[in-house]
């Protein structure tokens, strides 16, 4: 049986999807016939100029809107075409899917031209979007007929098992993890476990994917991006990753070691290995046992990592001197405020006091510092955020690299903080999770944007670097979001005020002269 892993827009184009890389890896070590296509990548090489910055992260919003979705897939009709011609022909049995919210609609409209041309393949939804989806929503999937199965958790043993399923006919009610069609109906079977030993996954799989033609950060040359850990043992308010990724899980350092040896022997170009662990440092056993094997044989000459970590006594001089020395180039700590109240409320499990001692030792030891700043946290005062430019100051010559959030603060929808909104004095009726208000009225986006920008400029002015996170420039993010936001507060001039403002540097963004025309079809000029 042909199986076609497949991720569709809006994804990054810095790296492959970790999930086609996983799932390729798991599903070939079942015996499986495996292609896996990165359209998401295909599509952004193609794009026209119309769309140059509908990839950026700050813009990705954008593919959730079902008319700019409709309008991108009528205008690059040519080139999707190609890919359903490709797919017809390579006649897969199943197409797996993963999806995350961006990427829901695009990969609904893949989903349906598929059909058309292959209306007996199997589609499968899965990814982060299905962990707290709701009812009406999966029933609505299912009842369209585009998709067949979703995959609810994680698929490392979900989706083989799926797939024996689908190969027999039968036994789906005992393949826990899933939904299906059944009689116009659909079915939930029980959750599964999680997986505890991270182990026991099999090495990433890229063999599949065009490495040499994702945007490499320049600062980072040939590099791989892996992952060691699923979730984290602190409870922040504001993020939304432990929804998905239950407890925290990692593997030992022995197996860490052993899959960086095993690409750069496949990859010997690979200069850097990317992180994307949620923290590296959630186990420091594993940590010190992985820096003293990368230690005692390298894998290669030379070669460099970085990752996050979490502000821990345990960090000490001694074990960041080892890190150090078995290849640690940066480390990126989420400092978020410099205010011990504000850390308390976001249920930061540190002391202002350690963040001091744990950025002097990292910079001491000779590892870079990039520090993430957030901006207008629910109950946050001013001098909440004169406390975080203090922070700054003090640490300003240990700190390589401080990121100033662009999004500030986000009440993420699985998050605690965006559960509970009103426990924390966010308006119930804010038109979006990223132009929230609070109910005094004090806390706002403007508001948080002069945080922001006040930040930055302090941050410069002590010499300290900025790293923006924006794919746009920072003129474009303050114009297309300030647009968006007095567009969700009822302030149309304002709105084309700025939108107009954000074409002075994007003349040909299609989203935002679609904005433009309607405004000024009211009369909003």
């Amino acid at each position: 049986m042909k199986t076609l892993l497949l991720q569709t827009p809006v994804w990054g184009v810095y790296e492959p999807p970790f999930a086609l890389s996983l799932l390729s890896a798991i599903l070939r070590k079942e015996g499986e016939d495996i292609t896996a296509i990165d359209l998401n990548l295909e599509l952004f090489d193609s794009r026209t100029s119309k769309y140059s910055n509908s990839w950026a992260i700050e813009q990705s919003f954008l593919w959730s809107d079902p008319e700019f979705t409709d309008e991108f897939f009528k205008e690059n009709a040519d080139e999707i075409n190609k890919h359903i011609r490709r797919i017809s022909e390579l006649k897969p049995d199943v197409i797996g899917f993963t999806l995350n919210l961006a990427a829901k609609l695009s990969a609904l409209k893949y989903a349906e031209l598929i059909k058309k041309e292959l209306p007996e393949t199997k589609i499968i939804f899965g990814g982060h979007l299905f962990i707290r989806e709701e009812e009406e929503e999966i029933n609505r999937l299912l009842r369209s007929g585009l998709v067949d199965f979703i995959v609810t958790g994680e698929g490392d043993i979900t989706f083989p098992e799926l797939l024996k399923c689908i190969k027999k006919g039968s036994g789906f009610e005992e393949c826990e993890g899933i939904i299906y069609r059944k009689s116009g109906e659909y079915r939930r079977t029980p959750p599964r476990p999680l997986l505890k030993d991270l182990d026991s996954i099999p090495f990433l799989d890229f063999s599949e994917l065009p490495l040499d033609k994702y945007q490499r950060p320049h600062w980072l040359g040939n590099h791989l991006t892996i992952q060691m850990s699923r979730g984290c043992p602190w409870k922040c308010v504001f993020c939304g990753a432990t929804t998905y990724w239950k407890g925290f899980r990692f593997m030992s350092g022995r197996r860490m070691y052993d899959e960086i040896s095993f690409h750069i022997k496949n990859y010997p170009d690979i200069e850097h290995i990317e992180f994307m662990d949620l923290l590296i440092n959630g186990s420091m056993k594993s940590l010190e046992e992985f820096a003293e094997l990368m230690i005692a044989s390298p894998p290669k000459k030379g070669l460099r990592w970085h990752a996050n970590a979490v502000i821990r006594p345990e960090m000490t001089p001694q074990i960041l001197r080892k890190l150090k020395k078995a290849g640690c180039l940066r480390l990126t700590y989420g400092l978020e405020s410099g205010s011990q109240r504000v850390l308390d409320l976001m249920k930061k499990n540190y002391l202002v006091s350690d963040a001091d001692k744990v950025l002097r030792a990292t910079h001491e030891a000779g590892i870079l510092v990039k520090a993430n700043f957030m901006f207008g946290f629910p109950g946050e005062s001013e001098g909440d955020f004169k406390k975080t430019l203090e922070m700054l100051k003090r640490n300003a010559e240990y700190i390589a690299v401080a990121y100033p959030s662009f999004s500030f603060c986000v009440p993420e929808s699985n998050s605690y903080l965006g559960e509970h909104t009103g426990e924390f004095g966010i308006l119930e009726n804010s038109a979006d999770n990223l132009y929230w208000r609070s109910a005094d009225g004090k806390n706002t986006y403007p508001e948080r944007m002069r945080r922001w920008e006040e930040f930055s400029n302090y941050a410069r002015d002590l010499g300290v670097d900025i790293g923006i996170g924006l794919n746009t420039s920072l003129e474009q993010h303050r114009w297309f979001n300030l647009g968006y936001y007095y567009k969700s507060i009822g302030k149309p001039a304002d709105a084309l005020g700025s939108f107009q403002k954000y074409l002075s540097f994007d003349p040909d963004n299609k989203a935002i002269l679609k904005e433009v025309a309607l405004l000024e079809s009211t009369g909003e000029r």
